[in-house]
């Protein structure tokens, strides 16, 4: 197998322990000559204020609070549940990285080539706690027009205009979905100008196409589609959700959108929609089969595409009651053609979102809810194993000749659901395209756990 790019990271004086949690093959046999090492760095992304001030519940508290700049509320003070953050997102054109933080309600907006918060994009909901009406969520950002869009609690999409190097939002507009709960995940698809918004509250269940325009008067509401029912005949094909709609994704190569559902009528372990953006219907469902034609426990809730047509699938800590035993959680590559299964690991799983970085050709998985045995946490008998073990998945995606190889698993912190890769060329770099150097790290927000991790976007990257 060709080896994965070797990196030479920023940080790479500031090497830290590496985490190793299984380093057991997947389909086929180890094929590296050189298995890639990679850790969490010393790094550690914070804000400015005084970390143990309790995060505030409302925008008042939050003004009231004095910092030095900006407010960040990066780290929180030390227990497991005070900072709520949700999707984050990279864009390479400007090197700015956008992380949801409910506890600022808004989007923190970091520059990834020093590793500093720069501002934050304000207005939406922010944390509120035991219900599904929290935000920001799910958020992307467009190139042309140069915008943020994000979810936000109320089931409205927040949009933002942002100067050309990415740094510095101002509001335009806010658009209703029609629903009560939160509008979630997104996907943009630049070919016909469209977002595709999921309400995942399973009260709600549904996706709306939204336009994407520079003017607020062009971002309207073009179509939607009901994953509830009620009536079984109302159902797109595969069938309605019986357990919420996960993240989105758009394939320029088939022209397609592809939403991650954990579980439908027509496929209890869960599927693939895939949606056309034209006739903005469901046109088929990957019912996430194995090479015998059985249903994979997965229950999806993370997607990303690599190379050649395929999609990671990050399957959740989720169990449905019918899994056959031994329960144990994995993470599958499928094809964007068929869904026909390409690879499946058991080395990692209980994924929320996935990422894929063409830089090093390396899919990431924030999987949060893994667990040391690789079983389920509270499914009795199901299998050996079922203690918390939250860490970052990182698999190779593979050359032209080889297929998907998992590389190993880094030790994260409990409620570690988010993650994003970035790649950038270093100084070094020349302008023509095989000389150039690039800079591959992995950001990955770290809760405070006591005595285990001291919070903060984590920087992850290869130890050379």
């Amino acid at each position: 197998m060709k080896p994965v790019e070797k990196i030479l990271s920023i940080y790479s004086c500031l090497i830290l322990i590496v985490f190793f949690t299984g380093t057991v093959r997947a389909v086929e046999p180890d094929q590296k000559d050189d298995f890639a090492i990679y850790g969490i760095r010393q790094v550690r992304i914070t804000h400015s204020c005084d970390p143990a001030i309790p995060s505030p519940q409302t925008q008042a508290a939050a003004d009231a609070i004095p910092c030095a700049t900006t407010q960040i509320f990066i780290v929180p003070p030390a227990t497991t549940s005070t900072w709520s953050q949700d999707i984050s997102w990279f864009n390479p054109v400007t090197k700015k990285y956008y992380l949801a933080d409910r506890n600022n309600f808004g989007i923190d907006i970091v520059d990834v080539t020093n590793d500093t918060v720069l501002g934050v994009a304000t207005g939406f909901v922010g944390n509120q706690p035991g219900t599904n009406t929290s935000g920001p969520n799910g958020v992307l950002v467009t190139n042309n027009p140069h915008q943020i869009w994000a979810g936000d609690g109320d089931s409205t999409v927040k949009v933002f205009s942002l100067n050309k190097n990415g740094d510095t939002a101002t509001f335009l507009t806010s658009i209703p979905t029609g629903g009560v709960k939160r509008a979630d995940e997104l996907a943009y698809d630049p070919d016909h100008q469209l977002i595709l918004v999921a309400n995942d509250d399973d009260s709600e269940l549904f996706v709306t196409f939204i336009s994407v325009a520079a003017n607020k008067s062009g971002i309207q509401i073009k179509g939607k589609i009901s994953f509830l029912g009620p009536d079984p005949k109302d159902c797109p094909i595969g069938g309605c959700s019986t357990g919420g709609i996960e993240q989105p994704i758009y394939d320029r190569g088939t022209g397609l959108f592809y939403l991650a559902v954990p579980q439908t009528t027509g496929h209890p372990n869960g599927e693939i929609a895939v949606i056309d953006p034209i006739s903005m219907k469901v046109v088929n469902a990957f019912g996430l089969l194995d090479a015998n034609g059985n249903q994979i426990p997965c229950l999806p809730h993370g997607l990303a595409q690599g190379p050649k047509q395929q999609l990671l699938v990050g399957c959740s800590g989720d169990v449905n009651a019918a899994f056959p035993s031994p329960k144990q959680l994995v993470s599958i590559v499928i094809s964007a053609l068929d869904g026909s299964l390409v690879r499946l690991f058991n080395q990692v799983g209980g994924s929320d979102e996935v990422w894929y970085n063409p830089g090093d050709n390396t899919y990431y998985l924030a999987a949060s809810s893994w667990t040391i045995g690789g079983c389920p946490t509270g499914v009795p008998g199901s299998c050996t194993g079922g203690t918390a073990n939250p860490v970052l998945g990182i698999i190779d995606a593979g050359s032209d000749a080889d297929g998907p190889e998992f590389i190993q698993n880094i030790k994260t912190a409990a409620g570690a659901h988010s993650v994003a890769a970035i790649f950038y060329p270093s100084e070094k770099s020349s302008t023509s395209p095989g000389d150039r150097d690039f800079i591959n790290k992995v950001y990955v927000p770290l809760r405070v756990t006591p005595g285990v991790e001291t919070g903060g976007i984590g920087v992850i990257g290869r130890i050379p």
